[in-house]
């Protein structure tokens, strides 16, 4: 009996010691998971300081026998979000597109595109003497007329019709030099006597400071 008892004392002191082994194991896991989730801490800090600028998404992931850091970087956006930047050569290349049909940011282009709304807009408002002053001395008419007689007739023309709307669409700009350009655009006119829509040329030259209608034409006639 007194055998029996020493063996059972002996199960039990070795069960209680089992059982604190265990629980310093334990112990020392979860200090060891604890230095790992506060080993890292500091390196995501550190990419935090090396990557000013930069979005960055933390999560620590719950439940798991190690902690993980899911790192989710991209660049910041840059000032001016959400312009479209053309590549250098397609600008390079819309540049040529624009020179070759005339448009670019010669300030004579845009005193030409001037002189053409003036010109349509003294036409519709019957303002003979305006119309008339948008043309040279040299202005040639068509037909062989003298110039007085070309400037009677439009005076006429201008003043006859009780309304006139003409409009002018699709321009297109062409330098010659320095000081002459020509001007072809699709011209619509309406009155209450005529309503008519012609593809309209205008050579225009440098007179006094600003432009003057030496030549003019419709069609190819």
């Amino acid at each position: 009996e007194g055998d029996l008892a020493a063996s059972a004392l002996g199960r039990a002191e070795l069960s209680e010691a089992l059982s604190g082994l265990r629980e310093e194991l334990a112990a020392q896991h979860e200090a060891v998971q604890r230095g790992r989730a506060l080993k890292t801490e500091p390196a995501a800090s550190e990419m935090l300081e090396q990557a000013p600028g930069e979005r960055v998404a933390v999560q620590q992931a719950i439940g798991k026998s190690d902690t993980e850091l899911v790192m989710a970087r991209r660049p910041a956006e840059p000032p001016g979000e959400g312009v479209i930047r053309a590549p250098a050569a397609d600008l390079q290349q819309a540049s040529k597109l624009r020179e070759a049909a005339g448009v670019g940011s010669d300030p004579r282009r845009a005193a030409i595109e001037s002189f053409l709304r003036s010109w349509a807009r003294a036409w519709s408002q019957q303002n003979v003497e305006a119309y008339l002053a948008h043309y040279s001395k040299e202005y040639r008419p068509a037909g062989g007329i003298s110039l007085q007689a070309w400037s009677e007739q439009r005076q006429q023309r201008l003043s006859k019709p009780a309304f006139i709307e003409t409009q002018v669409g699709n321009v297109q700009i062409r330098m010659i030099g320095e000081a002459r350009a020509r001007v072809i655009f699709d011209q619509s006119y309406r009155s209450n006597m005529f309503v008519d829509r012609v593809v309209k040329t205008l050579e225009l030259q440098r007179e006094n400071g600003g432009w003057a209608i030496v030549r003019e034409f419709s069609d190819g006639g």
